[in-house]
């Protein structure tokens, strides 16, 4: 988190690095202690997963993580492609999960992808 309480896409980008393609839009999300502590845990088990037995595992494996704030809503999208087809693992979405968080993972296509949709309101905490 940014000395003026912001952190959102720095936190992705400090943790992601250049292993996964990010794409970022809208304002950088206001998050508290909890939601940054939460997003930083979030992307290391994604990433650490995709590493050992996901789309990073493989040469030519692919992740995208898609980043959208409004007002209302954080939506992060993680998507890998030409990789084994493995779970990226609800277990992180349990650890320390923001109020009225919802994730719906979804397998097929070239790779699985999961979709979390955090309300705005709860990032603050």
């Amino acid at each position: 988190m940014n000395i003026d309480g912001h952190g959102g896409w720095s936190v992705l980008r400090g943790v992601l690095g250049i292993e996964v393609s990010l794409s970022l839009e809208g304002p950088e999300p206001t998050l508290g202690p909890a939601s940054a502590a939460w997003l930083t845990l979030l992307a290391h088990r994604l990433r650490d997963r995709a590493r050992a037995s996901g789309a990073l595992s493989v040469r030519g494996g692919l992740v995208t993580l898609e980043a959208r704030m409004n007002e209302d809503v954080l939506s992060l999208l993680w998507m890998e492609s030409n990789g084994p087809a493995s779970d990226p693992g609800p277990a992180a979405l349990r650890l320390l999960a923001p109020r009225g968080m919802r994730a719906v993972l979804e397998t097929g296509g070239s790779g699985p992808s999961l979709q979390i949709r955090i309300p705005a309101s709860s990032l603050a905490d």
